[in-house]
């Protein structure tokens, strides 16, 4: 279950709790020193008091703040107990029923808590946070049917009720009814307009059909607002990287990566940018960084040599091509660098050469082969290059590009 949601009502059976209090407590003065110190937080203290207060007298308003004391130790078992107890005496207690359903929840007991929550809504539907609280409980289930119905429930009760509206937009989300959730989140705007969490949802609604720059603009603005966590800076660096933005992507990225621990494999793409956007000292700094801490990396050798050829240096470049290759001996990757970074230089020769090794660790591939072919077209080698395309029809018939090639040169073959 959504842990927001069930901290919410965690904290509003404590508050039922206490609202009780003050009429028992001129007859219970047991009572009246537990609820003082449930209310100053000291819930094993206060419990003591309950229970003496329960000897005097059994009452259901005890038994639910006993239950709240409880629940407020985690002790969830105890609390169940305690609410049961409750609802013995009174059985349409709903505050002691809304209790016992969290405590189940929290013990991992969604079937007996959902039950227990449309008991409390066959009393009185109009409890907005109990409806969310059953949303949350399909949409644990995978049921975002049921889901999407409570938390519509939810804010047909309370209009206002900003959990539910979030909920259910991040539902609509879920199901890819972006428009919907749009809708939803305009809504909720008129509630809380400098929420940072719907403009997270916001973006996300926005990512799906293509409509980057205002998708862009709702991250950047959920930042400002606050959100500054690793996945609002993550979601902007990939969004302004589809977009070829690639200074931007990397500055976000590393913010993200700040944020916490992060793996190699986040932090060559963070290099990449670089590479990308011609940053080339920060990533020789991060490069340097990665094969310091695993310098068996074919990846950092690679990377490495993808960022020398970007600079040019084509003998460095394929010496650290041929380092990750000889750490990879199954990976057709360094090959395919290499090879590209001949055929840029108009090195025909050696660019077939190195994608025939790349061929040699990938028979079947497609793409490899019209390297290879284009690279022997480049140098005049027809016949060979005719010989590849027709391999690669083979592989693929739908191949239109080969076919197209394969065309031409079967011409220039005869």
């Amino acid at each position: 279950m959504n842990h927001h949601i069930l901290r919410y009502l965690a904290i509003s059976i404590i508050i039922a709790s206490a609202a009780l209090a003050s009429a028992l407590a001129q007859e219970n003065k047991n009572f009246e020193k537990g609820y003082v110190l449930l209310k100053e937080g000291k819930y094993s203290e206060s419990i003591e008091y309950f229970k003496k207060a329960l000897k005097e007298r059994e009452d259901p308003a005890v038994y639910l703040n006993l239950g709240s004391a409880y629940y407020a130790l985690k002790q969830y078992e105890e609390a169940s107990a305690a609410y049961k107890k409750a609802l013995a005496i009174k059985p349409d207690y709903k505050k002691a029923q809304v209790g016992l359903a969290t405590s189940l929840l929290a013990q991992g007991k969604d079937e007996e808590a959902l039950q227990t929550y449309l008991e409390c809504l066959a009393q009185s539907e109009e409890d907005s946070q109990i409806h969310l609280a059953v949303a949350s409980i399909y949409h644990s289930r995978n049921n975002l049917t049921a889901a999407k119905k409570a938390a519509e429930n939810a804010i047909l009760c309370d209009p206002k009720n900003l959990q539910a509206q979030i909920f259910l937009a991040s539902l609509l989300i879920e199901s890819r009814e972006y428009e919907s959730a749009l809708r939803t989140i305009d809504d909720a705007l008129q509630v809380s307009p400098l929420n940072e969490k719907l403009y997270l949802l916001r973006s996300a609604c926005l990512i799906q059909p293509g409509r980057s720059d205002d998708a862009i603009d709702c991250l950047e603005l959920a930042i400002r607002l606050g959100a500054q966590e690793y996945s609002a800076f993550r979601a902007l660096s990939d969004l302004y990287a589809a977009e070829k933005m690639y200074r931007e992507a990397a500055q976000n990225l590393k913010k993200a990566l700040k944020l916490r621990q992060c793996s190699q494999t986040e932090e060559r793409k963070l290099a990449n940018y670089y590479i990308q956007a011609g940053e080339w000292t920060d990533a020789l700094t991060v490069i340097e960084k990665l094969i310091n801490e695993d310098t068996e990396s074919a990846e950092n050798h690679l990377l490495l040599g993808n960022l020398l050829s970007a600079q040019n240096d084509t003998e460095g470049a394929s010496a650290a091509y041929e380092k990750a290759s000889d750490l990879n001996t199954s990976s057709p990757d360094a090959h395919i660098a290499a090879g590209n970074l001949h055929l840029a230089h108009k090195s025909y020769d050696k660019a077939g050469e190195e994608f025939r090794k790349a061929l040699a660790r990938a028979p079947d591939n497609t793409e490899i082969m019209h390297r290879l072919g284009n690279a022997l077209y480049s140098a005049g080698n027809y016949d060979e290059a005719l010989k590849v395309f027709e391999k690669i029809i083979s592989l693929d018939p739908t191949d239109s590009s080969a076919r197209a090639i394969l065309d031409n040169l079967s011409s220039r073959a005869r």
